[in-house]
């Protein structure tokens, strides 16, 4: 019988992992809620954001980072800030899970404002006392940069190549804005900010 349950387990884990991603971020209510994973603790999390529920949507933080929000806000009713971001998310996805540092899992969310700008972030998991929770303790890792990205609004970008739109869905900039900048004198350097198309492979761009 042990062998028979050993083997359901890693079947039903097998399965869980096949995922295709992207897919839609899901909302559910408080009956559904629940710690067991990564995946539902985000959407338990999301879900009472969006609610406006912020004592539920603590539930989904580490005893750690819970308190570090606490602290971090000198009036209590501050707080209440932290669930302000989805009012203005027009569509949410997942868009990929991974293995981070220390038995941690990170989700990446790409959320989709109204302004057109995209938000992709990772959020990071570590199991407490058996359940999994949203950690604050890589939030000084430079490797975690890798996995926050923001592309924005389309009215907020310099096409580079004026009347080639295929051109500019892979490559646009938000420095500079115009085809012509003037420096002062005696500059040596200045910071090109470009933003690339989804289909452009990372690593490639040099």
């Amino acid at each position: 019988m042990k062998v028979i349950f050993v083997l359901t387990v890693s079947l039903i884990s097998s399965l869980a992992l096949a995922v295709d991603y992207p897919y839609p971020m899901k909302l559910i209510s408080k009956s559904e809620m629940n710690y067991l994973t990564p995946e539902n603790t985000l959407f338990s999390a999301r879900s009472c954001q969006v609610a406006k529920d912020l004592a539920c949507s603590d539930r989904a933080l580490t005893e750690t980072f819970l308190q570090y929000s606490i602290e971090f806000f000198e009036d209590p009713a501050d707080r209440n800030l932290l669930l302000e971001f989805v009012d203005n998310i027009v569509f949410s996805q997942i868009v990929g899970n991974q293995p981070f540092k220390d038995g941690s899992v990170i989700i990446q969310v790409e959320d989709t404002f109204e302004d057109g700008s995209i938000h992709q972030m990772g959020v990071p998991f570590i199991q407490e006392n058996g359940l999994w929770k949203v950690t604050n303790q890589f939030s000084a890792d430079p490797d975690f940069a890798d996995f926050l990205h923001y592309v924005p609004a389309t009215s907020e970008l310099f096409d580079g190549n004026k009347g080639n739109s295929d051109t500019n869905e892979l490559l646009r900039y938000t420095a500079p804005l115009n085809k012509k900048i003037e420096l002062p004198v005696g500059t040596s350097d200045y910071t090109m900010r470009i933003y690339y198309g989804k289909t452009i492979i990372k690593a490639k761009v040099k």
